[in-house]
């Protein structure tokens, strides 16, 4: 994604993915902060105080937090270019940061972590005994891929049983990876 104006790119970005979320899985939305020099941002659920939350999803009693870290990068023709520097989407029990998870999809970009693990990666809150020992998956760093948005719902829905807000979830979640290709001529 491109444009003229730092705060406006972050704002569309954030805009996009909040109506996304409030038209599948949850009513709750996003608030964006800026740094100081209006090169980075990041968007989440926030409360009042403006601490990090989970939003309560449709159904199940569950709850998701929503994490993106992102700047901007200068481009030739003078306009700017959005990058995302890290992400993480957070299958949670409870409205807290702090209350058990369940999953946790994650990416740190390059240049904010040194190659010791999959910079996109899953972990599970489980232990599985195995011949060679107990493996912990909340501290394994399960390879994926580019993990969007869109698929995080897909899964909540279509796997986990959440509650769509709108018979049409999929159709609104196709519309929104098209537009996602087209931000960042990017397959996904």
């Amino acid at each position: 994604m491109t444009g003229d104006r730092p705060g406006d790119i972050f704002r569309q970005f954030r805009d996009h993915i909040s109506r996304l979320l409030n038209q599948t899985i949850t009513d709750a939305p996003l608030s964006l902060a800026h740094r100081k020099d209006g090169l980075f941002a990041q968007f989440s659920f926030r409360d009042d105080s403006e601490f990090p939350m989970a939003a309560p999803l449709f159904s199940g009693g569950l709850f998701l937090a929503v994490s993106q870290q992102l700047e901007v990068e200068p481009q030739p023709d003078k306009t700017w270019r959005l990058r995302t520097m890290e992400y993480n989407y957070h299958l949670l029990e409870g409205p807290s940061p702090d209350s058990p998870w369940i999953i946790r999809w994650e990416y740190k970009s390059h240049s904010r972590q040194r190659n010791e693990h999959p910079r996109h990666h899953v972990h599970l809150a489980t232990v599985i005994d195995t011949p060679a020992g107990k493996m912990d998956f909340d501290k394994l760093h399960l390879s994926t891929g580019w993990v969007t948005i869109e698929e995080v719902i897909r899964f909540l829905i279509a796997e986990v049983g959440v509650k769509p807000k709108a018979n049409n979830w999929d159709e609104e979640l196709i519309k929104s990876e098209e537009l996602f290709r087209k931000w960042t001529a990017r397959n996904i």
